[in-house]
């Protein structure tokens, strides 16, 4: 029955402050690809009013389709379609087989100077947190402008919380903050800045260096954890070194993550133990 199907799925699968926040008294949805709240938006089928039962308020209308049309038959009603965006080679096969459209890569006006590290794995969720936080604080103890992004906004307050404890000012940007996107962004850039952003990719603005910053090695971007697109990736560790500038990027992954539990087997740390290979506890 649709209605038991929905109550499993809000109750296991729709995680508030993940796909939605919990808000005034109503759920908004959390935009999968920008992070924003995405008001007046609903999940369709009944699975809204399931998730609204679920926190015990009354469910709201549900609503019908009048008519439905699929995203690549919209496109092509126009007569001419084209963008833009610096990470469209990964996709560049689905814009080919789906909306046959080519995607060409214009050169790069500078050299770029951004370093991207390899990525640091750890056994467990904890011990990431602990290895995140200790190269924020020396980081943040040369001054240098730091940017953290996360998949979640669940896991952006956890790391917030870590942050706290070691008495480092930071800025939280995410589908709670959005408000003060542009301010926090401004910000962001300058030395001694520490933020966290919920699902960075799409935000649409620079990150400006301030003085003195690309003495430091300008913006250290980590990102706590895969995204599930690596697009999302390639944008995040695109806010660092733009514009020719320096700047470095990292990400912390750990075996608990939800992409590890799905594709990496059970055995995986055993085996690199077995090896040789030790993980970061």
């Amino acid at each position: 029955m649709p209605a038991i199907d929905n109550a499993i799925k809000s109750k296991e699968l729709y995680k508030e402050n993940v796909d939605y926040l919990f808000e005034d008294g109503k759920i908004v949805i959390i935009d999968e690809i920008t992070g924003r709240p995405a008001y007046g938006r609903v999940y369709g089928g009944g699975l809204h009013q399931a998730i609204e039962v679920k926190h015990g308020i009354e469910p709201s209308p549900e609503g019908s389709d009048i008519a439905t049309i699929s995203l690549q038959k919209f496109f092509q009603q126009y007569n001419s379609v084209a963008g833009m965006t610096g990470t469209a080679t990964f996709d560049r096969i689905e814009y080919r087989s789906v909306y046959r459209k080519e995607v060409i890569v214009i050169p790069s006006r500078f050299t770029s100077k951004r370093v991207d590290e390899s990525d640091v794995i750890y056994k467990t969720n904890e011990g990431r947190l602990g290895g995140v936080i200790d190269e924020i604080e020396e980081a943040n103890a040369k001054q240098r402008p730091i940017l953290i992004g996360t998949s979640s906004v669940e896991r952006a307050n956890e790391v917030a919380a870590k942050l706290k404890k070691r008495n480092i000012i930071y800025e939280l940007l995410d589908a709670k903050h959005h408000q003060r996107e542009a301010e926090i962004i401004k910000k962001a850039g300058q030395q001694g800045s520490v933020t966290i952003a919920a699902k960075m990719a799409g935000r649409g603005t620079d990150i400006k260096l301030g003085d003195g910053v690309e003495e430091l090695g300008g913006l250290l971007v980590m990102g706590v954890e895969r995204n599930e697109s690596r697009r999302m990736d390639e944008q995040l560790r695109g806010r660092a070194g733009r514009h020719g500038k320096q700047g470095t990027t990292q990400f912390f992954i750990s075996f608990d993550d939800d992409m590890m539990r799905i594709f990496a087997p059970e055995w995986t740390v055993k085996a690199l133990s077995w090896i040789g290979w030790e993980l970061t506890l």
